[in-house]
């Protein structure tokens, strides 16, 4: 590209003269994100509107996000951590600070979620509430009511009871392969604090879980809602946007299923999910680019519409369509928000405890 065209581009694209000179540094963007979490044309129509390509790379666990950008030299220039682990990414200097000015559609964002998160993220610093839900099971109603009429479909019973998980067993029931997730619920089961980083509490989840290991097909973050779908599981460790696209892949393929989803009564995970730059991203001016096109309305509106995840962009809100807005999968109603608990971040102390006893589990001994 001649110089003068150039420059123009990378005025464009708000990166500095120096990015501008690595060869290709404007035509390309690097996101790692989660599955099933834009549009089906929303990639396309970044790639439409500015030219530059997006190599969309899936991650499955908040650890595995947290070790590559730990060792540096991901790649990556838009990352999708849990708050809790973005709070954790800061910390370490893994992450670099928003250039907000970059990012004019922060405007559009809803002032409540953005104080919610500031717990996790002072002032808001380095990350970007993109969509968030709460964490429960879903189920094949159908299935289970034939292996248990008087299921317990308002508990955890239905996952960390052995007597009842045993029931399920055959049909197939599935957990998130992630203690972040996972042992927070367990504790709330047993009655205990959920952000409890206390070792005897943690013992207690360990010897719960050990007890409903046998009755567990698999552990994943992302095959549950597919094969919840088929019918190839029966209840599953789910987040709401999940369970609803498993509902809906049973709809399009013409399967005759119910998909349930539970908030349990003894309560749940409240969970935002955030959009963030790493600190040596090579390309952080096209990272600006696509984080901002995320945040328009009708993208962002699209987005909720498509994967069941809810937004949290306010002006989006209004454009949804009244039976995604009123849908309480994705937007849950006032009783069951007083049912629901937050996920802040652990010592590291604790966070190494429990991984080695999700090992454990994962192992079965």
């Amino acid at each position: 590209m001649r110089g003068a065209a150039r420059a123009l581009l990378c005025a464009a694209l708000l990166l500095p003269p120096a990015a501008c000179e690595r060869d290709g540094a404007r035509q390309v963007v690097n996101v790692y994100s989660w599955p099933g979490y834009v549009a089906a044309d929303t990639i396309a129509g970044f790639e439409a509107r500015t030219g530059i390509r997006v190599n969309y790379s899936l991650l499955d666990t908040n650890q595995v996000l947290e070790t590559k950008l730990l060792a540096g030299h991901s790649g990556y220039d838009v990352v999708v951590p849990g708050a809790g682990y973005l709070q954790r990414l800061a910390r370490a200097g893994a992450l670099r600070k928003l250039a907000k000015s970059q990012v004019p559609n922060l405007r559009n964002l809803d002032p409540a979620v953005m104080a919610a998160v500031r717990r996790q993220d002072p002032g808001n610093a380095y990350g970007v509430p993109y969509v968030w839900g709460t964490n429960g099971f879903a189920y094949d109603r159908e299935m289970i009511l034939a292996r248990m009429p008087d299921a317990p479909l308002d508990s955890w019973d239905m996952l960390f009871k052995p007597e009842v998980v045993a029931r399920f067993a055959d049909c197939g029931v599935v957990f998130y392969d992630t203690p972040i997730a996972v042992v927070p619920h367990v504790l709330a089961w047993l009655g205990r604090d959920p952000n409890s980083e206390s070792l005897d509490d943690l013992v207690l989840a360990e010897r719960a879980l050990l007890a409903v290991r046998p009755y567990i097909r698999y552990l994943s973050n992302v095959r549950q809602f597919a094969d919840l779908a088929s019918g190839a599981v029966c209840l599953a460790f789910s987040d709401n946007g999940n369970a609803l696209q498993a509902r809906a892949r049973a709809t399009q393929g013409g399967r005759p299923r119910t998909i349930g989803y539970s908030v349990p009564r003894e309560g749940a995970q409240l969970w935002f999910d955030m959009l963030a730059v790493p600190a040596d991203a090579p390309h952080a001016g096209n990272a600006y680019r696509f984080i901002d096109y995320l945040l328009e309305p009708r993208v962002a509106a699209a987005i909720t519409e498509a994967t069941g995840f809810a937004t949290a962009n306010l002006a989006a809100r209004t454009l949804l369509p009244p039976a995604v807005r009123d849908d309480p999968l994705i937007h849950p109603p006032p009783a069951q928000r007083t049912r629901l608990f937050p996920d802040p971040m652990k010592t590291d102390a604790y966070v190494r405890e429990r991984l080695r006893m999700w090992t454990r589990f994962m192992t079965g001994h």
